[in-house]
């Protein structure tokens, strides 16, 4: 019984061995040029990222106005005496300046952006008004997407704010065109 018992065992390692040496002969076996091709791929996509790369001077002097959020138009908010609708923008000034409107209230701040092509505010600073339900969560959302890094892009007239799976597209809307 003991030797079965045994012989099974030996039979399920030589098994095991089996599969794993199939296994590294696969990716022995694999082209080069195929582990070459992905490893060229994935260099071009960082040479690509680093050569855009947004800059500061890139953004200065500009304003941008929220288009889509996650793909989602987002909605003009009736707020203020006028009703006047309003969407969140972002109006970048000089030496990292950074303010505009978040749904409901005017913030400002300093805007940082590092080498992984990334951009926050920091030190942001809000005006205190209420405003209605929607307007109030749609600031809170912009405000935790400022404080946080978030990547940043600008391609044909659109910057880009992604932070994981959420995306939010502003559409150049200078001051004077």
């Amino acid at each position: 019984m003991i030797r079965q018992s045994s012989r099974l065992k030996m039979s399920v390692v030589i098994k095991r061995s089996a599969c794993l040496a199939v296994l590294f002969l696969q990716l022995a076996c694999t082209p080069s040029g195929v582990n070459q091709d992905n490893r060229d791929s994935q260099a071009n996509q960082t040479s690509q990222a680093s050569e855009k790369l947004v800059t500061a001077s890139q953004l200065a002097h500009h304003r941008w106005v929220l288009k889509t959020i996650d793909g989602e138009a987002v909605l003009s908010n009736r707020v203020g005496a006028y009703g006047k609708g309003l969407v969140p923008e972002l109006d970048f000034g000089e030496a990292q300046h950074v303010g505009g409107f978040a749904g409901c209230n005017q913030f400002s701040g300093q805007f940082v952006l590092n080498e992984q092509g990334q951009f926050r505010v920091e030190q942001l600073a809000t005006t205190m008004m209420m405003c209605s339900d929607d307007a109030m969560l749609l600031e809170q959302r912009y405000a935790r997407m400022l404080n946080e890094w978030s990547h940043i892009a600008i391609k044909n007239n659109e910057l880009t704010l992604q932070q994981g799976e959420q995306v939010w597209l502003f559409n150049l809307f200078d001051w004077v065109q």
